[in-house]
C-alpha cells in the first residue's frame, strides 16, 4: 500500500518504522481489515482481510555492519506476498514482451484483444 492511503489508521508512521531495527513490524486489525508495516532494506506497508502476521516466521539477510548474514523476523502476511507475487511478475513480463499493436475506433476492441492476449500469454 502507499503510505498516502493508510493516513487514517493507527499504525507507526514510516519514519518512525525507518529508524527501528531491520525485521521491526507493527500492526493493527479493525475485525475486518488487518494492516501490518515491516521494515526490511525498505518499510513495506501490506493490508489483507484474510492474513495476519501469525506465525512469524524468519528470513535471512546479508548485514553490511555485521558483514555476514543474519536471520530477521518477517511476518507471515509478507512470506505469501512474496511467495504468490512471482506468477503475476511473469505474467506482467509475457504480456509486455507480447502484445498486439492495433488500435481500433471500437471501445470493445481494446477489451476483446487484451482478454485474448491474456489467455494466450497464461497457457
Amino acid at each position: 500500500m502507499r503510505n498516502s492511503r493508510t493516513r487514517k489508521i493507527p499504525i507507526m508512521p514510516v519514519d518512525e518504522v525507518k529508524k527501528k531495527h531491520r525485521g521491526f513490524f507493527d500492526h493493527v486489525c479493525n475485525g475486518t481489515v488487518y494492516v501490518c508495516i515491516w521494515n526490511d532494506n525498505a518499510v513495506v506497508t501490506l493490508a489483507s482481510n484474510h492474513l495476519t502476521h501469525h506465525p512469524v516466521g524468519s528470513v535471512q539477510r546479508y548485514s553490511q555492519s555485521q558483514k555476514k548474514h543474519v536471520k530477521i523476523r518477517m511476518p507471515e502476511i509478507v512470506r505469501r506476498y512474496n511467495t504468490s507475487m512471482g506468477g503475476v511478475d511473469i505474467l506482467d513480463k509475457l504480456l509486455s514482451s507480447y502484445r498486439p499493436r492495433l488500435r481500433s475506433k471500437k471501445w470493445w476492441w481494446n477489451l476483446f484483444s487484451n482478454a485474448l492476449n491474456l489467455a494466450i500469454a497464461a497457457a
